[in-house]
């Protein structure tokens, strides 16, 4: 099977609403480089200093604070908002007057905050690649 070194992670077509229609979606999963760019633009590290406490939950002032570590996330609409732009591809929809609906960032967002059909259906797909992928992995273990 060739590998396609320009598009890696490029997605699958999955029909929707699953009813056999000419509308499909191509949805992909989320790769570790696009996690770690969506983490960089809406993580923030936090670090504090705290005094330990002993049994009663008072300051013991003869150990010296240890340092606290943890990650924020900074605006989680903006990191859902770059997740579901990542993974939905592409699509084929129509509106209501049967004309195409453009596959732009600001549709993608309109389908994930006010359809509960669409998200759920992003969701499956995604458990579905999911799946796949595992099965792939099972293979390449079984032909080591």
């Amino acid at each position: 099977m060739p590998i396609d070194l320009e598009n890696l992670n490029p997605g699958i077509w999955f029909d929707y609403p699953e009813d056999g229609a000419e509308e499909c979606v191509c949805i992909r999963s989320l790769n570790q480089a696009a996690l770690k760019e969506i983490n960089i633009a809406t993580e923030k590290k936090q670090v504090a200093f705290k005094q330990p406490t002993d049994e009663k939950g008072k300051i013991n002032r003869r150990i010296p604070p240890q340092r606290v570590e943890w990650v924020e996330v900074t605006d989680p609409q903006v990191r859902d908002e770059m997740i579901w732009d990542y993974t939905v591809v592409d699509w084929k929809l129509l509106d209501m007057s049967n004309d195409p609906v453009p596959c732009t960032k600001e549709n993608k967002n309109k389908l994930m905050h006010e359809s509960g059909s669409f998200m759920f259906f992003w969701a499956e797909c995604l458990e579905r690649i999911d799946e796949i992928e595992k099965e792939h992995e099972k293979t390449l273990e079984k032909n080591a």
